[in-house]
């Protein structure tokens, strides 16, 4: 997942603030 904060833990999807 390339969406992920801070980093791609555990490749859960959740809303980064980047975005």
């Amino acid at each position: 997942n390339a969406h992920n904060f801070p980093l791609d833990l555990a490749s859960i999807d959740v809303p980064s603030i980047n975005g």
